[in-house]
């Protein structure tokens, strides 16, 4: 987040390049007089509705003369709309510094957030005791050995391939269905000392999981309450025990393993205590909290979005996932045999869609052309659920679009019909069920057998 320039401690006897003098009033105003004019500070404390203390959280003053936007495109933080910004402390506390005579309306968000209205009153800079209310909800997690004391630990979304690391993994459950991974993205936090701080919403459902090598496994789903706003949790580990250890040995059925690929151990929640590691193997070693996991090898994900042939952006070999246990003070070995990747052809026999004016569109004023084209060329969803159980797969095609010759392959979350669209995700081969979801609520399937190392061509008409 870009932010602005924030004067912390005592305030310099130059102000914007001019001599200035420092005075207290009588009022209790810090003053700063200069050829430019004053210079004031406006403090308080920022609370939410039961009184507790916000923290990290950062307080910014919107001058009475702006004219305050819709919450959806009001300034952010750090934005020259705004006059400076503070970060409140443990008890809340916060000073604004350097702020031009005036009334102002105090805006604050957690650090990235987009800033709303703390209250409708107004505040005059030079204001010490300003009380303003946020509501936010949040979540406070600290983490206790089995003796009670503070346990140091590192919260982490995606720990980078440091397996191993004592670790709090904790995920906000229900968002991003058809990417779990993703969820663990989506969840803010700011580490406090010995405690984390999380924003939610009520009714969220937090997944918790403490990983060190030493303790067996902990996990524990939170439901957010609505009251108070402030949750406070405590997750107490047992005694340290021997890590277990897992030895992993990657090959290829025909050719050597080369590539470097993505190693989890999801626990039963799904959450992922390896934080989807790089591993370039072909041999693993590494202790792991004791317990049972579903191990996961898949290729790392550098697809190109843009170039390129389709069957070349697609990985060489398929995910593999299997069930482990994982017994305190023992190693398991695992002899992983990749296989070659499957890859799917859809053709969708329907009126093609979406004119060149109507895909040029989708692409102005978005980060993220993916959903805009999505929606611009008549998508359709795609699930390929494995014959007779298994994780359904909704894998992101290439769509070539003859229209865009700067663009001869897109990738998107779905096909689009009448065009060719060739999947670029991993398939492990075997059979299938196709499920293609059109956006009129009709849905098209069929059973296909995807085989190794080869590509399937599959026809879908209503």
């Amino acid at each position: 987040m870009r932010r602005g320039f924030v004067l912390v401690g005592v305030l310099p006897l130059v102000a914007f390049g001019q001599k200035a003098a420092r005075s207290e009033p009588a009022d209790g105003r810090t003053q700063i007089r200069g050829e430019k004019g004053e210079r004031l500070a406006l403090g308080g404390r920022v609370l939410d509705p039961d009184g507790a203390p916000m923290y990290p959280f950062v307080v910014s003053a919107l001058p009475e003369s702006f004219e305050r936007l819709p919450c959806e495109s009001a300034p952010r933080a750090g934005s020259d709309d705004l006059q400076s910004d503070a970060r409140a402390d443990r008890d809340g506390a916060f000073v604004l510094r350097d702020l031009p005579p005036g009334r102002y309306t105090l805006v604050g968000a957690f650090l990235g957030a987009r800033p709303s209205p703390l209250g409708s009153e107004r505040f005059d800079a030079g204001t010490r005791d300003a009380c303003v209310e946020a509501r936010v909800h949040r979540v406070s997690l600290r983490v206790l050995d089995h003796q009670g004391n503070t346990r140091d630990v590192t919260t982490w979304a995606h720990r980078a391939g440091r397996v191993g690391d004592p670790v709090l993994v904790c995920r906000r459950h229900g968002l991003f269905a058809e990417n779990p991974a993703l969820a663990d993205l989506a969840l803010p936090r700011f580490e406090l000392g010995d405690e984390t701080v999380v924003p939610v919403e009520p009714g969220d459902e937090l997944d918790l999981a403490f990983v060190a090598p030493e303790i067996p496994l902990v996990e524990r789903r939170l439901r957010v309450p609505s009251s108070p706003w402030l949750v406070r949790v405590e997750l107490r580990l047992p005694p340290p025990v021997a890590p277990a250890h897992l030895s992993l040995h990657l090959r290829l059925r025909a050719g050597d393993f080369g590539d470097p690929v993505e190693l989890s151990l999801l626990t039963a929640s799904g959450l992922d205590v390896t934080g989807a590691a790089r591993f370039d193997g072909p041999v693993l070693g590494v202790p792991v909290a004791p317990g049972t996991y579903r191990l996961r090898v898949r290729p790392m994900d550098f697809l190109s979005c843009w170039q390129g042939d389709p069957d070349e952006l697609v990985p060489e070999f398929a995910p593999f996932e299997t069930e482990v246990e994982l017994a305190s003070g023992r190693q398991t070995s695992i002899d992983v045999a990749l296989r070659r990747n499957a890859r799917l052809r859809l053709a969708l026999e329907l009126p093609r869609r979406g004119d060149p004016d109507a895909i040029a569109r989708a692409f102005e004023d978005e980060r993220d052309y993916r959903e805009p084209l999505f929606s611009a060329l008549g998508g359709a969803r795609v699930e390929l659920e494995p014959a007779p159980h298994g994780t359904v797969l909704r894998p992101e095609f290439s769509v070539e679009v003859p229209e865009q010759r700067a663009l001869p392959a897109l990738r998107l979350p779905g096909v689009a019909p009448g065009r060719a669209c060739t999947s670029i995700t991993a398939i492990p081969p075997g059979a299938y069920r196709v499920r293609v979801a059109l956006d009129d609520g009709r849905t098209l399937e069929r059973v296909v057998a995807l085989a190794e190392g080869a590509t399937t061509l599959v026809t879908l008409a209503p």
